[in-house]
């Protein structure tokens, strides 16, 4: 895991943004750096900059690396899983390899399969730029799911590449103008998929995509398209396959010259992970989990549960108020995007946590929810068919009900659940899969911004490259997976392991893992009644019964009740009328919004959340030019 930045250009590349651009990433890979620089035929200047975490070959893996006849040079974030198959395989063709690394492995099929053939064997997470001098030749790609990231600027004849937007913004390589359309997919979502960024003029290189430039010519390329074909009908066949493609996905990521752990919360899909790891591979990882005071959100007991269970250690940790306020100021002003869910500061903690006990990869069970569908929002697709029959003056008055029922501040309770259903299930089936989650509606979106909106959800459901021929509940999880799952769930999950040097890997995200998941029948993967059937079939003899009755809770905070309470005075100096004027938001309507929350008429911690982050995004990397506080960052004070 690291981080990688370029160039190519047809000026001249200033020395000095080699040194300033290893300083920005140097949280991503604090073990090394290197840089490569050429003069290209046609007179344009190229250069390859990277900061390396060093996890496999310690000693021989610093990059650039080049293959061994030295064709190709590249610069790798990521992690191949199945470098070792592809190694046997090339040498098995004649290819010669001088270290141990994954990288050598990557950079060499590319020479020698060539990109098309190469990138869709990789089974692992990567983002990387490779480079060959005789074909003229830059290849920038991106992993199947878009678990590393790579922001592209294409500007003046040049090209800037880099694994985070904080760093071009800083480097000056970018403008800082807030795209519309992304600030009008920010509000619904409180995140952004690929290909938008908050920034007017960068885009996310799609995921399963690479981009070839080649000779001033740029071609853009989808190496691989999900095959939905349910062929598996009969469950305890599924059950087997499941613990087939467990085991391996588990086998290759702990491929590691150093210590892999595990992030526990209690929830079933890290509890499986622990599980297999220690039940079938006879693993003994370390995991790490955190504890709150609220109890309908803490799980650390679960954790523990589970560890005893599988006779193996879990270290836990408080998580308190303070601590989240600071590591979300400190991932928003840097990272370069804003981050609505402040999840991503639990991650943070998490990785700061390993990080002090002396694990740099983390195993998170991140994923098992969009493989084996694990989202209530599927199960409200069935309710929500029944619902659309009703005539319209019932549902008016469960409307009209429900809105009689206090707002509670409880995770996941029976009032946020029917309000969210009640508000999606009117729409075709698909956007309102979407509605369901959406932080500010159409309304509240115009009363912000002073004008209808022009970019939405329904711009996100035609930007989803669809599976062939799905079913409906197989097409809801492939829209989670393109929304949440990658634009909150794994950017979060990059943008707060990487500022303290942790890697963390995603087993359910597994390339045969996922194939395997796109052949159940749905009657196996999907249920009216409760959600993951089969992952809670495979777990009945590997986790405590506590753990397999606990309702489902995902990784959450009580954000909303700290909001009103420790949060409050921070609050109130960041909403400030000028401040939201400049980014662009109607002041007194967000009052508005905040004083309904502060005084429980209405729940709005996730709408407060979003424009919070949104205004230390802004202030701390558009307005601050102070670039000090970023050389140290991923340095926060362990508590």
């Amino acid at each position: 895991m690291c981080g990688i930045f370029g160039i190519i250009s047809d000026k001249k590349i200033n020395p000095d943004l080699t040194t300033r651009a290893k300083n920005l990433l140097k949280h991503r890979g604090p073990d090394g750096d290197g840089e490569f620089k050429t003069i290209l035929p046609d007179k344009r200047e190229l250069l390859l900059v990277h900061t390396r975490l060093s996890i496999i070959d310690l000693k021989a893996g610093n990059q650039p690396m080049w293959d061994a006849k030295r064709r190709w040079v590249v610069i790798f974030n990521g992690e191949i899983y199945n470098y070792i198959e592809l190694r046997d395989e090339l040498r098995s063709e004649g290819c010669q390899f001088n270290t141990e690394s994954d990288t050598e492995v990557l950079i060499t099929a590319i020479s020698k399969w060539g990109a098309e053939k190469a990138i869709p064997r990789f089974n692992g997470m990567f983002a990387f730029a490779a480079y060959c001098p005789e074909r003229e030749e830059l290849v920038l790609a991106r992993d199947r799911f878009g678990i590393k990231p790579i922001y592209i600027v294409e500007k003046e004849n040049s090209v800037y590449f880099s694994s985070e937007l904080g760093a071009l913004i800083r480097l000056g390589l970018t403008s800082k103008k807030i795209s519309q359309p992304a600030m009008e997919l920010y509000l619904s979502q409180y995140s952004l998929p690929a290909p938008w960024s908050m920034i007017e003029g960068v885009e996310k290189l799609r995921p399963a995509y690479f981009i070839r430039l080649k000779r001033n010519k740029k071609e853009v390329v989808r190496y691989w398209s999900p095959q939905w074909k349910p062929e598996i009908t009969n469950f305890n066949e599924a059950l087997g396959l499941f613990d087939k493609y467990m085991k391996q996905s588990l086998e290759r990521q702990f491929r590691s010259d150093v210590p892999v752990g595990i992030s526990l919360s209690g929830g079933f899909d890290s509890c499986s992970i622990l599980s297999y790891s220690a039940q079938e591979l006879g693993k003994k990882p370390l995991s790490f989990s955190l504890q709150f005071d609220e109890p309908s959100f803490d799980e650390s007991g679960l954790a523990v549960e589970m560890a005893r269970y599988s006779n193996t250690r879990v270290m836990t940790k408080l998580m308190t108020p303070k601590d989240l306020w600071e590591q979300m100021r400190f991932i928003l002003g840097n990272y370069g995007e804003p981050i609505g869910d402040w999840g991503v500061g639990l991650v943070a903690l998490v990785s700061q946590f390993s990080k002090k006990e002396g694990h740099k990869v983390i195993l998170v069970g991140s994923g098992g929810d969009e493989l084996f569908a694990g989202y209530p929002t599927l199960n409200a697709y069935y309710y929500a068919k029944q619902y659309r029959k009703l005539p319209r003056f019932f549902k008016n008055v469960l409307k009209y009900l429900i809105d009689k029922v206090s707002y509670s501040d409880k995770n996941m309770s029976f009032d946020f659940k029917i309000r969210r259903f009640l508000y999606g299930a009117d729409y075709e089936p698909f956007l309102g899969h979407l509605k369901y989650k959406e932080i500010f509606n159409d309304f509240e979106k115009e009363s912000l911004l002073g004008k209808k909106p022009s970019f939405g959800l329904e711009d996100i459901l035609k930007n989803i490259d669809h599976l062939r021929e799905p079913q409906g509940e197989e097409r809801l999880l492939w829209i989670d997976f393109n929304t949440f799952m990658q634009s909150n769930v794994l950017a979060g999950f990059d943008a707060a392991s990487m500022a303290y040097g942790v890697e963390m890997r995603v087993p359910f995200l597994d390339n045969d893992f996922y194939d395997f998941s796109l052949k159940l029948s749905p009657n196996i993967k999907f249920s009216k009644n409760q959600t993951k059937p089969l992952i809670r079939k495979a777990l009945v003899n590997r986790i405590p019964k506590s753990i397999r009755n606990a309702p489902k809770r995902g990784f959450v905070y009580p954000i909303d009740q700290w909001f009103r309470g420790e949060f409050k005075e921070q609050v109130n100096k960041l909403l400030d009328r000028d401040k939201l004027c400049d980014i662009g938001l109607n002041g007194d309507k967000v009052l508005e919004y905040w004083r309904d929350h502060c005084n429980g008429r209405i729940n709005r911690g996730r709408q407060v959340s979003a424009v919070v982050s949104l205004i230390i995004w802004h202030e701390e990397l558009l307005l601050n030019n102070n670039i000090s506080d970023v050389n140290n960052y991923g340095n926060l004070e362990y508590a």
